[in-house]
Formats: structure tokens, sequence, C-alpha cells
């Protein structure tokens, strides 16, 4: 099975600060307000709201490099190994401890069957040498892997005929092995094959949607209290946001007019409905998918509730006490004042800036989740296996030879060296029949499984393939991050909440709730295809 694979991840802010907005979530007696900007609008319609658009990033150095750190179970940074600046950090990659032994377990048994009779290389050392075999004969050398770093040959003398130079190569540097042992996770190699780091923890780098000012020197922010996972306390002259999203479509219900987000991820929004009526803000995320007859993108919708910012103003009392502003006392004030001014004439009221607060967010829309899409094939070394009425493997019963009479035994059947037993057509049930798994490479934890595939992922029926008759899967999943829960439409669905999506998609249970090791962005994950009904397997890295 042919397998190609992408995923992408992508966490969207909706930050909205309008000067003349007003929490009443905040108490008056922390706040500096400016009344004599209270004006009655008598038209009840027009307002403008500013936002930015951000995803969440890789948290970058000093030297504007990303910062390679350990984490545990609960997604908690355990600690900081450095950024990824110079030498050993610099183009460094993660691999699991599991296949780190692995390829060093492939090592030793061709070292075990060799001996003598072979030598490792570096991988500049392989492409250097000129090697020469019986009679100086010059022998060629096979192209090495793009992750090679070590190369087994073979002696040079020992070589004859069509006997391969190359017994084996690996990405490690098999002259420099590291100590992992079996309770380790992660490994990380220098970009030569080396072990830098071997942890008993996953390895990553650090990520977070926004850093606060300071932030390498704040205990909170060193516990991952403010940015990792919410856009709670973002500030937006100060704090830093790690991916400012460009180009992102945005609109105001009852607005037609649809707005975009610039280079620096900010926007205006502005509502045409009444500063007393409550509406929505919403934001589309839409990612490639691998459907070659598909018209439209994936699409991800994202809604953030836009409440009232003004109210009626009797002209009995003006200015009104701020409503809930002075917690319990305020509510009740402001409740005796409607009573009161019952039945007069007034205007639409907008609440003034509140000095010292105006550039927080009211409004976050915080989109935190990775889409996994692509494409797989069921294929023989012939071609691609098509799709048919039933499940046909193809075998071909061997030559009988002629009979030969005499006291010896003789061959009864020519010797038949070519594969049996493959896959010829697949029927539609049996297709259905195929699993997938999703896998992180820095650990190699399982992420999320699907068992069975979806309607419109199998061919032809979903019309997603090239040949009507080709057994193709072209499919994708959604990964969701604890962030996304901020979306009105989950809080709304409680099928849709955090917790419970990540059981209806079947996350695997030690990265359900809130605090989990989750995916973070630019991570590598690998996915693992599985047709049951015939044990095809397919596998790719994305």
């Amino acid at each position: 099975m042919k397998l190609a694979v992408r995923w992408m991840s992508l966490c969207l802010l909706l930050l909205s600060g309008l000067a003349g907005n007003f929490s009443p979530a905040l108490a008056a007696t922390e706040l500096e307000v400016d009344y004599s900007q209270r004006v009655p609008l008598r038209i009840a319609y027009g307002q403008l709201r500013w936002g930015v658009a951000a995803a969440k990033g890789r948290v970058l150095g000093p030297n504007g490099k990303p910062i390679w750190a350990e984490y545990g179970a609960d997604g908690n940074v355990v600690s900081e190994i450095g950024e990824a600046h110079g030498d050993p950090l610099e183009n460094a990659l993660v691999m699991s401890a599991y296949a780190y032994r692995t390829y060093v377990e492939a090592f030793k048994a061709v070292q075990a069957q060799y001996g003598q009779q072979s030598q490792v290389l570096s991988r500049s050392e392989y492409e250097t040498i000129t090697f020469k075999g019986p009679n100086d004969v010059i022998l060629s050398k096979p192209a090495l892997a793009q992750q090679t770093n070590s190369v087994v040959v073979r002696d040079p003398l020992t070589v004859y005929g069509a006997m391969s130079l190359v017994l084996h190569e690996s990405p490690l540097d098999l002259n420099r092995l590291g100590n992992v042992s079996e309770s380790d996770q992660s490994v990380l190699l220098a970009a030569q094959g080396w072990v830098v780091k071997v942890s008993a923890y996953n390895i990553g780098f650090r990520t977070a949607f926004y850093t606060p000012k300071g932030s390498t020197e704040h205990e909170e922010y060193n516990n991952y209290v403010w940015g990792k996972d919410t856009l709670n306390n973002f500030y937006l002259e100060e704090d830093q946001l790690w991916g400012p999203v460009m180009g992102l479509p945005i609109t105001v219900f009852g607005n037609p007019e649809a707005t975009s987000s610039d280079e620096e991820g900010r926007f205006a929004a502005f509502r045409t409905l009444g500063c007393d009526i409550p509406t929505f803000i919403e934001a589309k995320i839409r990612y490639s998918i691998f459907n070659p007859k598909g018209k439209f993108p994936g699409q991800y919708v994202y809604i953030d509730d836009w409440p009232a910012d003004c109210f009626w103003v009797p002209e009995c009392m003006s200015p009104p006490p701020i409503y809930g502003g002075g917690g319990i006392a305020g509510t009740f004030g402001y409740q005796s004042w409607l009573q009161e001014c019952a039945g007069t004439v007034g205007g639409l009221y907008l609440m003034p800036p509140l000095k010292g607060i105006d550039h927080f967010s009211k409004s976050k829309i915080q989109l935190d989740v990775a889409f996994v899409t692509g494409s797989a094939m069921l294929r023989n070394p012939s071609g691609v296996i098509v799709n048919g009425e039933q499940t046909v493997y193809a075998y071909a019963p061997p030559l009988a030879l002629p009979y030969s009479s005499g006291p010896h035994r003789v061959q009864d059947t020519m010797a038949d060296f070519s594969n049996q037993g493959l896959l010829q057509t697949i029927s539609a049930a049996d297709f259905d029949n195929t699993d997938i798994y999703i896998f992180r490479t820095s650990n190699d934890q399982l992420i999320m499984s699907r068992e069975g595939l979806a309607e419109k992922e199998r061919t032809p029926m979903c019309g997603n393939c090239v040949d009507q008759n080709q057994g193709r899967i072209n499919y994708h999943m959604i990964i969701r991050g604890p962030g996304s829960d901020r979306n009105s439409i989950t809080r709304k669905l409680p099928d849709l909440r955090f917790e419970n999506f990540q059981a209806a998609v079947n996350v695997n249970p030690a990265l359900r709730g809130y605090k989990a090791d989750h995916l973070r962005i630019g991570e590598q994950i690998k996915v693992v295809l599985v047709n049951r009904a015939t044990g095809y397997i397919g596998t790719g890295i994305g």
C-alpha cells in the first residue's frame, strides 16, 4: 500500500478590543473610567471592533530559533534543552528511543555476520573514497539515502560480480553510539547522527499562543500558565504572538462585507446590527485535502459570540451607573436606576474606553486544531489493485513437466519463483475494512486511531479518485487541542466538547483531557493504514 500524508496545524485567535466597550466582570474600583466620553447614540447601528488572528506557534529564543524541551505526560515542560542555534542543536532531529534501539540492533546484526570483512564509514568518508576490488578494479558506489549518516561496506577485495559494496545504511553515527535504555522515550540527535540528549520524557519544541513581555523571567510562563493553551490575558501592544495569520476570512453576522487579517494578523470587524443586539463573528479555516476531483477545500468554522455593547439610557439620569461594574452593589444600583427612570425618553449609550485595559481582548477565537489529510492506494509490484464485485487473489498452478519413465525420480513441475496469492481485485466491503493509526515519531506514542473508512473516503463511491476502478483512499482526520473548546459551536453542543469529542474519535486515553501532552505544531507524525481483510499495510511520514 502506497501512502502519502500531510498534516497542518492552525490555532486562531480573534482578539477584539474597542475603545468604548466595557467588561462588566471587572470591578469599577480597579479601573479609571472617563465618564465625560459617554455620549447618547440616537442611531442604533454601526460598531467597529479591532482584532488579531494568530496561530499557536513555536516559541523562539534570543537568536530567533525554536527551543528544544522535555515534556511530561501532563504537557508541561520538565526542562529546557536549549535553543536550536549552532552545534549541536541546530538542524537536530528527534527520534523515538525504540527506533534508535532498533537501528542499533540492525547494525549489530550486520557486524555479527560480516565481522572483519566489513568497515564502518561516515557519509563523507564513503563519498570521497575510491574503492578498488580484486585486480584493482574500481567498484561502483551505490547512492545513499538522504537520511544516511553512516554506512557499512564490505571489504573491497571480497566484492565480486553483482555483489553490492554497501551492506548497511543508518541515520545514526555508528562510530558514536549512545546508551539508550528501555525506560527512555525520546532521543535528540545532532545533524550528524550522534546523541545529544536521551530522555525518559517526550522531546519537542516549545509552543504557545503567546508569551507575555519579559516572559523568560516569569515563573508563570515557565510553568506554562500564560499563553500555552489559551489567549487569556493577552495584551495587544506588549505580548509576543508566535503565529500571526494573514488573509484569514472573517465575517460578522448581519454584515455582508467580509474582512481579513493583515500580515501582522490584525483586522477590523464592523457590525451593522444595533449595538444593543448580540451577534457573532465567524472565522473560516480552509485546508487542502487529497481529492483530485474535489471542487472545494476542507473547512473548519469557528464562531465567537459578540454580545451587546450598549444599552438604552433614560434622560432622567445621565450618565447611568456602571451596570455590574461594582459587583453586587453596582448591579443593584443599576436595577434601581431602571425602575426610577422607566418610561422616560433617552438614547443608546456606548460604554467609554477603560484606561489601561483598552488593548485587552474581550472576544477571542482560538482555533487549536490540526488536520491530517492523505492519499493511499492498494497496489502490488505490478500496479494498483482495482475495485471489484469480489475480493480475488491471483494464483497460477505450477507447470507440470512431462512424465519420464525410468529408475530415477525426476522433477514433476517446473520451478516457479513468481509471486503467488497477490490481491487482484477487492470488494467494497473488504476495502472499507481499513483502519487508520496516527503516531508521533518523537516517542512512537499513538495519537488516535479509527476502525474502518468513512463513506466519503472510499472510491469510487465518493468520486475522489482519478480512475473509478482504482483502489484509492483519500482520508482526512481532525485532531483538536484543548484550546478549541472556546468555539461557541462546541460549547453549545455537548457532543463536540473537547473530552467528548476525543472519546468519539478514539484519541489515545493517555492524551484525553486538558492536562496532557497534546500534539504540538510542527511535530512529525506517522500514519499507518491496515486493510484487515487482506493484510496489506501502508506507512507514511509527514
